[in-house]
């Protein structure tokens, strides 16, 4: 994790997909609101740890039931900000 001040003087802190796979396992059943950066665009994710499943529900609305391996093989290199944890 490293933290960034953002043009809008807003430190924000910057996780890779293994962190965040690390954030869902230590926060399980709990549901985390992140953005993934993409090539200088954000995709909001919503994403849940329940058991081996991870539940990943982009800004389309579409769930997707997956595992963190596959999260990790799908985003290896990205970077996410995380929003929220409820």
């Amino acid at each position: 994790m490293r933290s960034v001040l953002t043009p809008e003087n807003k430190i924000v802190q910057i996780f890779s997909t293994l962190e965040i796979i690390e954030l869902l396992r230590g926060n399980a059943n709990r549901e985390i609101e992140a953005r993934i950066i993409l090539y200088g665009c954000f995709a909001t994710h919503f994403l849940q740890l329940k058991g081996k499943w991870l539940y990943d529900m982009g800004i389309d609305s579409e769930l997707v039931k997956t595992t963190t391996d596959e999260l990790l093989q799908r985003y290896p290199n990205h970077e996410w900000i995380l929003d929220q944890m409820a």
